[in-house]
């Protein structure tokens, strides 16, 4: 099931929406608010493609890095928002 997802959009975009979620739910757990952690986390995905990839040039910088940076921000924000909305 994987395999077709990898082949489909690549393994480093499928680490970049993982690792965007992950910090986004971790800064989330540290600071109590889900739009301040997802800048964040934005802004770290944003810096490791300008600065590490880009300006150092040891990476590969990609648009759809950042799109699958967003995209797990923008998913597990989500997430959080839902499981806050209904939680007793």
């Amino acid at each position: 099931m994987f395999d077709k997802l990898y082949d489909k959009v690549g393994i480093d975009k499928v680490y970049h929406f993982t690792i965007s979620g992950f910090i986004t739910a971790l800064l989330y757990i540290a600071i109590q608010d889900v739009i301040i952690a997802s800048g964040i986390a934005l802004l770290v995905g944003a810096s490791k493609e300008l600065y590490y990839d880009w300006y150092l040039g040891k990476g590969n910088h990609e648009w759809m890095d950042m799109a699958a940076n967003a995209i797990g921000v923008a998913s597990t924000s989500l997430f959080i928002v839902i499981v806050e909305y209904f939680r007793v």
